[in-house]
């Protein structure tokens, strides 16, 4: 997982986070700076899980937030405007198509093309890996979102 340090900004990839209380907890490489920052979904089990989003193979950068614009986990390096896109992309895709969608893509030039998927009252946004097949990403996103989903009720 990706994350940038509140202090420095410095980018770290971690390994491993340990979560306490609905708060991820990270030590910033750089200037050892203590991040902390909140997972704001209240099922600990689905917080926890949310983490390997990274694992997935396919992805490259996530973000989910909930329909209210709250972000309960990112690896994009500016999470606050990424959602603002998503929130904005995911109402009006997800108002004008079949109640059934699982997801609306928006192809990219570069082949990291970017997902939007709705799980519950929240929304998923995926910047795919250029290198992996659309099929590969969605069913592994699918996969997880209905594991996650599973483990939540």
């Amino acid at each position: 997982m990706i994350q940038f340090c509140e202090d420095c900004g410095q980018k770290n990839i971690l390994d491993s986070i340990q979560v306490q209380d609905g708060k991820a907890v990270f030590q910033c490489s750089a200037c050892s700076y203590h991040n902390c920052f909140h997972i704001r979904l209240e099922n600990q089990t689905y917080s926890k899980k949310i983490l390997e989003l990274c694992d997935i193979k396919g992805i490259k950068l996530y973000i989910l937030l909930d329909q209210n614009g709250d972000i309960a986990a990112s690896n994009i390096e500016n999470p606050e405007k990424t959602g603002r896109m998503v929130l904005s992309c995911a109402n009006n895709a997800f108002t004008i198509v079949q109640p059934d969608m699982e997801y609306v893509i928006f192809p990219r030039a570069n082949q990291k093309h970017f997902f939007i998927f709705q799980t519950g009252n929240s929304y998923l946004g995926v910047i795919k890996q250029p290198d992996i097949s659309n099929k590969t990403v969605t069913d592994n996103i699918l996969f997880f979102l209905k594991e996650l989903n599973s483990e939540e009720t």
